[in-house]
């Protein structure tokens, strides 16, 4: 005959001290693992941007300059963010009459940095003709999520909850990290880094929601799982605070919103 761990919890009570000192951990990776989702919003962020056009933009060009008048095409009230004018004599000098109403793709661009000092869209240029890499690296994430949650949960009935807990915790801060480790402006750094926090995203979150039910009887359950939900919607609105408090690169912000997840390895 099996053991019946409900009648267990009912027996020596439902909810002691212990039980909610092991849910209030939980409430850490609980909120961390929503930091992987919602920071996406902040270190893609796509600031304004338009055409670098050369002999008219300088070295540090600020994204507000006087020849974007007739340098660039205007699309209702703003300049484009893809096509400028083709100069019509090689000389590049910055005049009107320099210019044709020919319009050509942007191969650089300059952008408005009042918002966040640099985002990974601003880095790896995934505007216009490759705004494709910037929904393409989230389907990444939701792919590395699809994985996690079909993995994980055989995982943690073979080798336990707690461990895969603080496995996939790791695999948080790992995701995070990799483009502060690797600065190189490289896509496929970034696509990994983003399949990675998909798969820790996933197992964490699972994980904490399904040791916040099992730590306490029935009776107390969905309660239990209703409060897991807030330290993740916590976790969300740290991350624009964070933000907005001072971590504008977005590589940094990254890596102060993922490597805490370290930690996890306490719960040993």
């Amino acid at each position: 005959m099996g053991i019946d761990y409900d009648k267990i919890l009912e027996d020596i009570g439902e909810v002691g001290l212990w039980q909610k000192w092991l849910f209030f951990l939980l409430c850490f990776p609980s909120a961390f693992s929503a930091m992987a989702v919602y920071m996406y919003e902040f270190i893609a962020y796509t600031p304004k941007h338009r055409c670098f056009v050369e002999g008219c933009d300088s070295i540090n060009p600020q994204y507000e300059e006087s020849h974007m008048n007739f340098s660039l095409p205007w699309e209702e009230d703003s300049a484009s963010k893809c096509q400028m004018f083709e100069y019509s004599a090689p000389n590049l000098t910055c005049q009107e009459d320099s210019f044709t109403q020919t319009q050509i793709d942007c191969s650089h661009w300059v952008w408005d940095d009042s918002f966040l000092v640099n985002t990974a869209t601003v880095d790896l240029e995934m505007v216009c003709s490759t705004s494709w890499r910037r929904s393409t690296a989230q389907t990444v994430y939701m792919v590395g999520m699809t994985v996690g949650s079909l993995c994980f949960g055989l995982i943690s009935d073979k080798f336990g909850r707690k461990k895969t807990l603080i496995f996939t915790s790791q695999l948080l801060a790992i995701g995070g990290c990799l483009p502060f480790i690797f600065q190189g402006h490289s896509y496929p750094v970034f696509a990994i880094s983003r399949f990675i926090s998909g798969l820790g995203h996933a197992g964490t979150f699972m994980m904490t929601f399904a040791l916040a039910l099992e730590y306490v009887g029935p009776s107390y359950r969905v309660l239990f799982g209703i409060i897991i939900e807030v330290p993740f919607a916590t976790g969300g609105l740290l991350v624009g605070l964070i933000s907005y408090l001072g971590v504008k690169e977005w590589r940094t912000l990254a890596l102060v919103l993922s490597a805490p997840n370290i930690l996890a390895i306490s719960f040993w």
